[in-house]
């Protein structure tokens, strides 16, 4: 397919996997918006705008890094006859990230607190983007299977929770046992991902 089309219907589906996968997470965030006394500048539509074009610029990057990761096993023999490393070693990156715990918060403050909605959307979405290798492992499989794609949505809502901790990081465990699977016996990889 051509660069601009695909790069096209790429933002298309990153747009829709992230209303699905990140927007139920940031609901609280976006009902106190809705509530700031500075009505005409923080609505809760232009904390979307915000929201997603952050959300965009990483999409992009990652898809660049997804276009020169797929150029990279074309020219590699051995890599292409091995899926199951790529998405198992994605799977385990996404499972350290998550036995590691939730990241510290930014020393410095994303904005002014009597920032515009669009600038606190872009920061709550940089905030929630820190977490990056997991958002690597939703787009190698929760594009493709709505089974992940849930499975990652529940687990992202949970990162805001309280007490969450112990399970987020049992969830950690989890994906890197089953990335470590697929590496070991890669005949798994279809058994617990979408091979691609």
């Amino acid at each position: 397919m051509p660069a601009i089309p695909g790069i096209g219907l790429f933002l298309v589906g990153w747009t829709v996997m992230i209303a699905a996968m990140m927007l139920p997470s940031s609901l609280t965030t976006l009902k106190l918006i809705d509530r700031t006394p500075i009505a005409e500048r923080n609505r809760p539509s232009r904390f979307m705008v915000g929201y997603f074009v952050a959300w965009g610029v990483f999409g992009l990057a990652a898809f660049v890094g997804d276009v020169v990761l797929h150029m990279s096993v074309a020219v590699t023999p051995w890599l292409a006859e091995r899926p199951s490393l790529i998405v198992g070693g994605v799977a385990m990156l996404g499972g350290v990230t998550e036995l590691a715990g939730r990241p510290s918060p930014p020393r410095y403050p994303l904005v002014r607190p009597d920032s515009g909605s669009i600038a606190i959307g872009s920061a709550h979405a940089f905030d929630r983007i820190r977490r990056w290798p997991l958002m690597l492992f939703a787009m190698a499989v929760g594009m493709s299977s709505p089974v992940w794609m849930i499975a990652l949505t529940l687990l992202m809502t949970l990162e805001l929770g309280p007490q969450a901790e112990i399970v987020l990081r049992l969830a950690g465990l989890a994906l890197f046992a089953l990335g470590a699977a697929v590496v070991i016996e890669p005949s798994w990889l279809p058994v617990f991902f979408v091979a691609h």
